[in-house]
């Protein structure tokens, strides 16, 4: 293996974690918006997952869902439109919280190596959750694929983060919780992987070079004994 001089990460469930659940986050919606709790949280994804075969983006298919669910309980599209901004912010912000003990892993890891991030998701959203726990200042690289930049999988991800990182792939490893995002795309590139496993699954052409349960398990990092 070649010496590894760049850390790149995901964002979601591989940083962070969401500290609201979804029925806590949806009951500060409508009581921000002074409006009795119209659906539950099972509701909406019943609703959700109806849409996410189609090529709507993260902030499009939270809004269908929202104006789709007051609709039926007769309410005005604009409503629906009002719910999913509001309930956006609150997700961005106050339900974001780092995952146990990553700020200090990465703190530690950002003395020795440049550090980037690879995220998928609409730049401003994305961006408040970074500013929301006090990320960027651990940040070299910030891409925010799935805008200008095409979404992970697809190598432009990565490779847009390494040139700015002025790094190549054989030379830089990437942590990510899934396997069909992060790691599946981050091999193509020839970057090395380490999937931090959740319930997602690994196929048999899939491998990655290193799993962990937690990112505590990067300290020492498991590369430097290859």
């Amino acid at each position: 293996m070649d010496q590894i001089e760049t850390v790149l990460f995901d964002l979601d469930k591989t940083i962070i974690r969401l500290s609201l659940s979804t029925t806590e986050v949806l009951a500060r919606t409508f009581n921000h918006l002074g409006i009795e709790q119209p659906f539950s949280a099972e509701e909406y994804a019943t609703v959700r997952k109806q849409y996410e075969s189609t090529t709507f983006r993260k902030r499009q298919l939270r809004e269908k869902c929202f104006v789709t669910l007051l609709e039926t309980e007769g309410y005005p599209p604009s409503v629906g439109q009002r719910a999913a901004a509001t309930y956006s912010r609150l997700r961005e912000t106050a339900g974001i919280d780092y995952r146990p003990g990553a700020q200090s892993v990465i703190n530690q890891l950002s003395e020795r190596y440049p550090i980037g991030l690879v995220t998928n998701g609409p730049e401003d959203e994305q961006q408040a959750k970074i500013e929301a726990i006090g990320l960027e200042e651990y940040l070299d690289v910030v891409v925010f694929a799935g805008n200008d930049i095409p979404a992970k999988p697809h190598s432009r991800a990565f490779s847009e983060a390494l040139s700015r990182l002025n790094t190549s792939p054989q030379n830089a490893v990437f942590v990510g919780d899934s396997v069909a995002e992060d790691v599946t795309g981050a091999a193509d590139v020839g970057m090395t992987t380490v999937w931090l496993s959740n319930d997602d699954h690994p196929s048999p052409d899939t491998k990655p070079d290193f799993r962990i349960q937690s990112l505590g398990e990067l300290l020492p990092p498991p590369w430097e004994d290859r």
